[in-house]
């Protein structure tokens, strides 16, 4: 099965696309999209929708995940993280796709088949390997959406 996983933040669109199993996942791709945090908003939902569309439609993936921001205080916030999952969540919707979406909070260890205590967060380099250019953490939340819907 192929899963990708996406992660919005201030300018950015991150995905990661993996295969396998959570015990074996197996990194594919990954990326970095970065457009001017002063983008007016209209502006902005359409750059996400178009690059959604084109990301998705080359990938292929069986299953799409999101990491959740849940904090939103601010509507800069709002454009920035929770606006892009409407978008990103509109856009499964037209055309069919199964979407899941992941708060960090319920990213654990359990949920990805690690031992208790581990940091999944910390176990992405060591299970997923480490992928640089920018392999921050920004990147391992998409890489984590991505391995919390693959199959046992």
């Amino acid at each position: 099965m192929k899963a990708i996983g996406f992660n919005f933040a201030k300018g950015q669109l991150r995905y990661t696309v993996l295969e396998g199993t959570k015990g074996s996942p197996l990194f594919q791709n990954k990326g970095k999209l970065d457009i001017s945090p002063d983008t007016p908003t209209t502006d902005l939902m359409n750059w996400i929708h178009s690059n959604v569309d084109t990301i998705i439609k080359r990938v292929k993936p069986d299953a799409i995940a999101a990491r959740m921001h849940w904090k939103i205080t601010r509507q800069d916030q709002a454009k920035n993280f929770l606006f892009p999952m409407g978008i990103l969540n509109l856009y499964c919707y037209n055309e069919n796709l199964p979407i899941n979406v992941f708060g960090t909070q319920a990213m654990t260890a359990k949920k990805l088949g690690l031992p208790k205590g581990a940091k999944p967060l910390n176990e992405c380099d060591s299970l997923i390997g480490s992928h640089p250019p920018n392999w921050d953490n920004a990147q391992r939340y998409s890489a984590l959406a991505a391995w919390m819907i693959l199959p046992e």
